[in-house]
């Protein structure tokens, strides 16, 4: 019985070798040169199993990672850390992931957001993130999905554009 049949969740592992991005153009042969990957990710979910799986993903591919199911235990990482991304879904506990990424965009105005949907039902969601100038990335995806995406944002950040 394989990982998802055991648990209903989709296997994030990487195929081959600790520390490989498994980007399908390369087969798994590209190792992550770590001391060029120091981005730091806010990742706000209520879903245990999802900071869980997101944080294993991220730090197998060199990323910082402080992950919390708790608004208040994030803020209190933004008094002393300025992280270069916030993934956040859209609901985090009884709170909009929305209204949540706004306030903490507003005690870090550098930090990238990527709000990583669950089911979207229309168009309303992913125009008013938007508006907000966020990025959403909405399931399903593959771990190799998820940190090229992670990486898009990052370079955008990078590149001082908007």
């Amino acid at each position: 019985m394989d990982y998802t049949e055991k648990t209903g969740f989709p296997d994030l592992t990487f195929p081959g070798p600790v520390g490989s991005l498994a980007d399908p153009a390369t087969k798994g042969d590209d190792m992550v040169d770590r001391s060029t990957l120091t981005n730091t990710i806010l990742l706000l979910s209520s879903e245990p199993v999802v900071r869980l799986v997101f944080r294993e993903t991220l730090e197998g591919a060199g990323y910082s990672v402080q992950a919390t199911g708790d608004l208040g235990k994030a803020v209190d990482f933004l008094q002393e850390y300025t992280p270069d991304l916030l993934m956040i879904h859209p609901y985090v506990a009884d709170i909009p992931g929305l209204e949540a990424a706004k306030y903490l965009q507003g005690k870090c105005p550098t930090m990238r957001v990527l709000m990583v949907a669950g089911l979207i039902d229309d168009d309303r969601l992913e125009i008013r993130v938007e508006l907000q100038g966020f990025k959403i990335f909405p399931p399903p995806f593959t771990a190799a999905q998820l940190l090229a995406e992670v990486r898009q944002v990052l370079s955008t950040a990078d590149a001082g554009t908007g």
